[in-house]
């Protein structure tokens, strides 16, 4: 079991090393800027955390009689809505907004090239082989959607990777037990993630239930072709075929809510009991801000923390999923990649002394 989890784990360390190595020759600097601002976004909250605590102790050092019970609430929540801000407008505003789209249209201009290119150059022994023809037929349908998301995936599993480790560190100088405590009151929601980031809720609705979608794209031609059309009005078989189409979709929906219907309770409860985990550790902390132990600063930046940690935490759940998944089609596009050349490439002619050609 361990032998065989860690060869998978290699296998993965692998082609993201190799799908990683091919963005970098792409171009450097653009990855390189891509995973710079992901870094960023996820140390904002940490960093801007830390800034407002500073500010909110120099305000009620300066005014400390207005340092009441309600003014504390209300700089709490003025504090987190600034951060929340902040870290909106470098995450989105720079990461998935410019350079995600940037990247993404770079790495699939890159990759519809290098595939054609490989075709070109494949032997006729590969080209004939009925192994290399389901890979190719593998690659033709993910390399442009799923190996580009890889890259989004990874970043948002960094992202999240690296909040919850910046939180739990901040978090440890307030006491040992509150990062178990917190990351465990997460669980639901990231076994939730975890099992439909791996594949049990489609994308797409016509993305279960294989035959009746073939079905349905068949049917869906035959609707919608011009020529079809002209023999489905001479037949009068329209009704029968619009009747059968929305049958198969009728199915197809079926199968779809299915995942949605399994988990909705679970969906609905989980963020409440974040949310309660959260209050109780913040409740257990507020005598010693009353008594002037803690800071009203620290309080604010601890309850950041907090909310940084159970966020970060569900959402790596989801990205680590979702990464592990679009890799198997990394893994497809680096062996079709891989497939040697079995005759050499002749040499182009050389002209000679005597006839110069």
């Amino acid at each position: 079991m361990i032998r065989t989890c860690c060869s998978k784990f290699a296998a993965v360390v692998r082609d993201t090393h190799c799908i990683l190595a091919i963005a970098w020759r792409m171009d450097a600097q653009l990855t390189l800027l891509y995973y710079v601002t992901a870094f960023v976004a996820a140390v904002v909250p940490l960093a801007s955390g830390l800034a407002l605590a500073a500010l909110i102790d120099r305000v009620v050092v300066i005014a400390p009689a207005q340092a009441t019970v309600p003014m504390i609430a209300v700089i709490v929540v003025a504090s987190h809505f600034a951060i929340v801000a902040i870290n909106n407008a470098v995450r989105v505003g720079l990461h998935e907004q410019y350079y995600d789209h940037a990247f993404r249209y770079r790495l699939q201009d890159a990759f519809a090239y290098w595939f054609c290119e490989k075709l070109t150059q494949l032997d006729v022994p590969h080209r004939e082989d009925a192994e290399v023809q389901t890979l190719i037929t593998e690659v033709r349908e993910t390399h442009a959607w799923r190996v580009p998301d890889f890259f989004r995936m990874l970043a948002y599993a960094f992202i999240a990777i690296i909040g919850v480790a910046s939180a739990a560190v901040a978090l440890v100088p307030y006491g040992g037990w509150i990062v178990p405590v917190m990351i465990a009151g997460t669980v639901p929601r990231i076994y939730l993630r975890l099992r439909l980031g791996f594949g049990e809720l489609p994308w797409s609705m016509y993305g279960s239930g294989a035959p009746e979608s073939r079905r349905r794209w068949y049917l869906g031609e035959l609707l919608s072709q011009v020529s079809a059309l002209r023999e489905l009005e001479v037949l009068r078989t329209a009704p029968s075929l619009l009747a059968r189409y929305r049958a198969i979709q009728a199915r197809i929906l079926s199968l779809g809510k299915q995942p949605l219907d399994r988990y909705r309770r679970v969906s609905i409860v989980c963020p409440l009991i974040e949310g309660a985990v959260v209050f109780a550790i913040a409740w257990s902390l507020l005598p010693g801000v009353a008594a002037g132990a803690l800071s009203v600063g620290s309080f604010t930046f601890f309850v950041t923390m907090l909310l940084q940690l159970a966020t970060s935490s569900a959402d790596g759940g989801g990205s680590v999923s979702v990464v592990y998944q679009n890799q198997l089609y990394v893994r497809h596009w680096n062996q079709l990649m891989a497939l040697p050349r079995l005759t050499p490439v002749a040499e182009r002619p050389r002209p000679t002394t005597a006839t110069g050609r």
